[in-house]
């Protein structure tokens, strides 16, 4: 049963998803508009629109949200919008067979990754043509690799990952640290063969290589001027506030910007916590916000309720799950290290982006789920029963 229970989590994953997004979207589940409802997402179909040779190609937008998402979402929209749903939540089905796997490898035995059964971003993510699903899923396939003999090929999905969801950069950089024998070489090859085209294309249409702009416009849009607005006034500013604007043009360079966050170094921290608490961990689903349309609001409205209750108890964990990530780096090798650096990664650059309910976060917060259970494990074994 024990070898059995990664899969049952996938299973019954599959029945709930599809369970909560009849319930949630009725009929609108098969209409392409529905998985368009975000605006970061009608941003992807676009640029997808692009790609696939009928619009000139927007520089900016392609250096910022890359090809690879873009390219198989608006394939798969294109086909059919159930064809969307159904390969998302297939992705979101093996992300958790991994992360259960992970989980069994690290601490032991299934403890908390059935906690996604019960959280509302996970049963939606599918619904939308938004990177969660495909990126959960390549980030839990990756932490289960780097804790096998097959490691290499963990930066193969790690770099997927980050390919399709930029918060996951910093788990991908972290893989390479697992060393390459000869005929593990093939590993290398991909990876360099998947960012390839994203700087050729950004080299032709964005007059620069990039493999992503994301953090760096959001760390210019967003998170300096709240932090300079933390600093100045002890609350933040947001990027929508004019005020806003006259903090960006009086540092015009990016190097000024960073100077300013690096030179009040507490108002970056209380902005980082702030966000992060606020505005990701303890919000609702993304997926559920007032101004999708389409939503079935009979069910959605106490889903929204759920989720946010849910999300603050989940960041309870959290501090166990740092406790377990010390537990794990002091009993593994270096090159199994990776597997511990993935979700905090995407923590540590949740903060740069604002108002997005829990989407920018779940996914990080579930990769920490096996770590918070060895903390749990270790504890329980010092306790005096």
């Amino acid at each position: 049963m024990v070898a059995r229970a990664p899969i049952v989590v996938a299973g019954l994953y599959l029945i709930v998803a599809v369970m909560a997004n009849i319930l949630v979207w009725n009929t609108s589940l098969f209409v392409a508009d529905t998985y368009l409802s975000i605006f970061d997402a009608k941003g992807y179909y676009s640029l997808g629109q692009q790609l696939w040779g009928s619009e000139p190609i927007d520089g900016a937008r392609l250096a910022q949200r890359g090809y690879l998402f873009a390219t198989l979402t608006f394939a798969l929209l294109s086909f059919h919008p159930f064809a969307l749903f159904v390969t998302q939540m297939s992705a979101v089905a093996v992300g958790l067979w991994a992360l259960a796997h992970a989980e069994q490898r690290i601490a032991g035995r299934i403890r908390l990754t059935p906690i996604a059964l019960l959280m509302p971003s996970v049963w939606l993510a599918p619904s939308h043509l938004m990177t969660e699903s495909f990126g959960f899923a390549f980030a839990a396939a990756g932490m289960l690799l780097v804790l096998t003999r097959v490691g290499p090929w963990a930066a193969v999905m790690l770099w997927m990952g980050a390919l399709i969801k930029p918060a996951l950069l910093l788990g991908a950089f972290a893989a390479l640290v697992i060393p390459l024998r000869r005929r593990m070489l093939l590993p290398l090859l991909i990876i360099a063969a998947l960012i390839a085209p994203q700087l050729v294309l950004t080299a032709r249409v964005a007059d620069h290589m990039a493999l992503t702009t994301a953090g760096t416009s959001n760390f210019v849009e967003r998170f300096h001027p709240a932090v300079m607005g933390m600093a100045t006034s002890g609350e933040i500013i947001r990027y929508r506030d004019p005020a806003a604007i006259s903090i960006r043009n009086a540092a015009p360079r990016l190097s000024y910007k960073i100077a300013d966050v690096v030179s009040n170094p507490v108002a970056a921290f209380r902005t980082w916590q702030y966000v992060l608490r606020r505005d990701h961990l303890w919000q609702t689903s993304g997926y559920l916000a007032r101004n999708i349309d389409g939503l079935n609001w009979t069910v959605a409205e106490p889903l929204k309720r759920w989720s946010r209750l849910l999300n603050i108890g989940l960041s309870v964990l959290l501090p166990f799950a740092l406790t377990g990530i010390v537990f794990y780096l002091r009993s593994v090798p270096y090159f199994r290290w990776p597997a511990a650096v993935v979700g905090p990664g995407i923590l540590l650059l949740a903060p740069l982006v604002y108002w997005q309910g829990d989407r920018v976060v779940f996914v990080g917060v579930l990769l920490m789920l096996p770590f918070a259970s060895l903390a749990l494990a270790k504890i329980a074994q010092r306790l005096p029963i």
